[in-house]
């Protein structure tokens, strides 16, 4: 090919086979690249729905737990006392069984009249209680501690504030719904951790409402476990309301400060943090419209800074009312950071391996252009009549045998075919030569002068 023969010796050794290795690397690395990709597109949506769902799991457990507890504390067809100390003993023994179902997470239970009146039970431990009364329709409550279900109480301690449990959001909540409902998450201030209660009516012998009972359920372990998740690192997950305000969230925080340091709860679309302003927006618009039970859905949506980011997301409802948002993001780049690596490996074993070529190739065409610069230069010889120019090439390939080929040309050139004796141009080159060789007149090598006689 006419292209080849522009090039020299040593390119037509290297260049040839550089561009067939850079060239399968080429076809390596994309082949890796689209297999990956295609790989991650399938994976990632089930890595981000199966955190989905061990999340929604995580809320099934932290909150379905407290429909048990209610029904302990005041079983259905249980009518409401006349007045809570007619009936402390009952209360008391119930409202034990209650805060032992889930004990880490509602540890309190407590119950409230149309007169005023309160009672409540507050688990700080297995043994160690906490027995909150109001027992008149005034005034402030009175608190005693006791160990055992049947401990006796200890010292009356009064609060200072006056508590009334008619004019609680959790009493007038469930005042208004037939059925078991869940009042809005609040700010324990406190513990300064989401608290979210569930509430009941109670009736009485009459059928008419007399009370509610109620029990708190304590976020703080289900933003701890979402907080744990092992997520990618620029990934993250929360769980809202569908409002925007967010329950717990894997990065950065879901409580904000106002102008007096006093701590509100944080809407994710006034989150600090673009993405997840970002996937709020997102996810609120895809599931716009859509009533039931959605399932966990996966979708790829495009970021602030334009950037493909991988979307989970489901609504977690009940009978009670519970309204919660699930949704797990992890930028595409993220999923993609192992292929990409992988592809600059190949990359760079390629370029190692072209390198190695040419070595090798450098180093083949050293030996075998040494050879070939001795045969140049006996020919040279040849042209110039000098034919007992020395070839001294010992080899079995064909440089061997072009290298033999031409001692033969080179004999034949020197050598006369009728008599077998030197030819007469090479006689008269060794002449030239051996003439050139002699001391030239007046030269230090020239001979002396006869003495006179």
């Amino acid at each position: 090919m006419p292209i080849f023969r522009r090039l020299s010796l040593g390119q037509l050794l290297t260049v040839p086979y550089v561009v067939l290795v850079l060239l399968l690397a080429v076809i390596l690395g994309a082949l890796s690249y689209r297999a990956g990709r295609n790989a991650v597109d399938s994976l990632s949506d089930q890595l981000l729905t199966e955190t989905v769902s061990r999340i929604a799991q995580a809320v099934e457990r932290h909150v379905y737990g407290s429909g048990a507890v209610l029904e302990t504390a005041f079983p259905k067809g249980v009518a409401a006392p006349q007045t809570i100390a007619k009936d402390l003993d009952a209360l008391r023994t119930r409202f034990w069984l209650a805060t032992s179902v889930h004990r880490a997470l509602n540890n309190y239970a407590y119950y409230g009249d149309e007169q005023g009146h309160f009672f409540g039970l507050w688990r700080d431990s297995e043994s160690e209680a906490q027995l909150r009364l109001r027992l008149s329709g005034d005034g402030p409550r009175t608190l005693h501690r006791f160990v055992g279900i049947d401990g006796e109480l200890g010292a009356a301690e009064q609060e200072t504030k006056v508590f009334d449990p008619r004019q609680r959001p959790w009493y007038k909540t469930a005042a208004e719904a037939a059925t078991e409902t869940w009042t809005s998450i609040y700010i324990d201030f406190r513990t300064h951790e989401l608290v979210a209660t569930r509430a009941r009516r109670v009736q009485g012998h009459d059928g008419a409402m007399k009370g509610v009972v109620a029990t708190d359920v304590s976020l703080k372990l289900l933003s701890d476990f979402v907080r744990s998740l092992p997520i990618s690192q620029h990934g993250f997950a929360f769980i809202e309301e569908p409002d925007g305000n967010l329950i717990a969230t894997s990065r950065g925080d879901f409580l904000t400060r106002d102008a007096n340091d006093v701590h509100q709860r944080l809407n994710a679309q006034a989150s600090n943090d673009p993405l997840l302003a970002t996937v709020h927006r997102e996810v609120r618009g895809l599931m716009r419209g859509q009533e039931g039970d959605l399932g966990v859905r996966a979708r790829k949506i495009t970021g602030p800074d334009g950037a493909a980011v991988q979307v989970a997301y489901a609504r977690i409802r009940d009978t009670a009312g519970l309204d919660w948002i699930i949704a797990v993001a992890v930028p595409r780049s993220d999923f993609l950071k192992t292929v990409t690596d992988n592809v600059y490996q190949t990359v760079a074993l390629s370029l190692l391996a072209a390198l190695a070529v040419v070595a090798v190739g450098m180093l083949s065409l050293s030996v075998v252009s040494r050879d070939l610069r001795k045969l140049a230069t006996a020919a040279k010889d040849v042209g110039d009549g000098q034919f007992d120019t020395p070839l001294r090439i010992k080899r079995s390939d064909e440089i061997g045998d072009l290298a033999e080929s031409f001692s033969v040309m080179r004999h034949k050139l020197a050598t006369d075919r009728l008599t077998g004796l030197a030819s007469r141009e090479a006689m008269v080159r060794r002449l030239e030569d051996r003439i050139r060789l002699l001391p030239r007149p007046g030269s230090l090598r020239a001979g002396r002068p006869l003495a006179p006689a």
